[in-house]
């Protein structure tokens, strides 16, 4: 079943977005057809266009599942050639829960105005979709890896995280961006907790050789993911979000809030949320977000009760001083290592009385052994940003 779709009304376009879940105890195309099948419908009522498109399924293949999509966008009259991402989970899920089970995010577009224009890109073997406004130029990549244009991946992941963020600069620079553009990252790790240090190091270092990161001259981390899954046989795999903004656009990092510091100070190399003001309007990128203290140490080691709790309060903490809230919350993912710890999330978010949040749920490790739950997510904020500085 869909969540209820969320918008946010700019002058010259709208961004929506929903969630859309095929239901559990059926097999994966009955669940791809159920899911499929409420967002071609929602979309159509709507009069969206895709604009982000993502497919979480741990037992099924990309293959079946893009059939499923084909057959309902096609139903439905809408265009089925659009680019979309698919993201494996963990497999070994717990009592009450199905590794079949679909679940689909969209963030579409409407326009509201002449001169906003939507299209599909390629670059390579990279396709992706364009928004250009008077204000933005933004640009979605999905599912670029290390592979070389035989298909080849290079050994260990510190290479192919190399040669993977060297496919996406040269897709944008044929695109007319470059990777200092690149405002919100989402990397997957088939081995996250033996791999993720070297990954960062690699990570970091390509970032320093182009002038992102720390310094009065660099161009700020992007907000970013990076948690296990996998597409198909890649150690590592990206998509990403860049944004070229003009006129009073801006687009601002947001490095720590009041519970948390900067993640690049205990050696991560992003931003802890992109804040992307166009027209007004303000669409706040929050990175993927664990129960970590402000020393960068883990807080409640193992305890997926309190770090649900500290977790949830990292997030309001980051959102209060642009006068939002958890109910701001449009779009998310919520990341659980076991079943033991989606149970101690259901029982925190009831406890607390939270409103039905926008979650996709996957099953993943997080970025060390002693974490057990992390929300990434897209809010909808009320007032415009005023933290950190804004990209030029």
């Amino acid at each position: 079943m869909p969540t209820r779709a969320y918008e946010l009304a700019r002058p010259s376009f709208t961004e929506w977005r929903a969630t859309f879940f095929g239901p559990v105890g059926v097999s994966v195309r009955e669940s791809a057809d159920a899911a499929y099948r409420a967002l071609a419908e929602a979309a159509r009522a709507a009069g969206v266009e895709f604009f982000q498109e993502k497919t979480y399924c741990a037992a099924g293949t990309r293959d079946e599942l893009g059939d499923a999509r084909r057959r309902a966008l096609e139903s439905a009259g809408l265009d089925a050639s659009t680019p979309w991402a698919f993201l494996r989970g963990r497999e070994d899920v717990g009592p009450g829960e199905d590794a079949r089970a679909v679940c689909v995010q969209l963030w579409g577009i409407t326009r509201r105005a002449p001169g906003v224009r939507l299209t599909t890109v390629e670059a390579g073997r990279h396709r992706g979709r364009l928004l250009e406004s008077a204000e933005v130029r933004m640009c979605w990549l999905g599912q670029v890896d290390g592979s070389d244009d035989a298909g080849a991946l290079p050994l260990g992941v510190g290479a192919q995280t190399t040669a993977m963020l060297g496919r996406a600069e040269r897709a944008l620079d044929a695109l007319g961006f470059t990777f200092r553009d690149v405002a919100r990252t989402w990397i997957y790790v088939r081995e996250l907790l033996a791999d993720y240090r070297e990954l960062n190091a690699a990570r970091t270092a390509f970032y320093a050789a182009r002038g992102i990161g720390r310094g009065p001259d660099a161009t700020p981390f992007p907000a970013s993911t990076g948690i296990q899954g996998r597409a198909a046989r890649e150690d590592c795999v990206m998509d990403l979000l860049a944004v070229r903004a003009s006129g009073e656009a801006r687009v601002t990092p947001l490095d720590q809030s009041g519970r948390q510091g900067p993640a690049f100070a205990y050696g991560s190399s992003f931003s802890r949320a992109m804040s992307v003001d166009v027209e007004g309007r303000q669409t706040l990128f929050v990175s993927g977000t664990s129960s970590i203290g402000p020393d960068g140490s883990t807080l409640y080691p193992h305890d997926a009760e309190r770090q649900s709790v500290e977790m949830l309060l990292g997030i309001a903490a980051l959102l209060e001083p642009l006068g939002a809230t958890l109910r701001d919350v449009a779009a998310g993912t919520l990341f659980t290592r076991d079943a033991p710890a989606l149970a101690a999330f259901e029982r925190v978010a009831r406890a607390l009385c939270l409103p039905a949040l926008p979650l996709a749920r996957v099953r993943a490790d997080v970025c060390r052994p002693d974490l057990t739950v992390e929300i990434e997510a897209v809010v909808h904020a009320p007032i415009l940003s005023t933290k950190g500085g804004a990209r030029e």
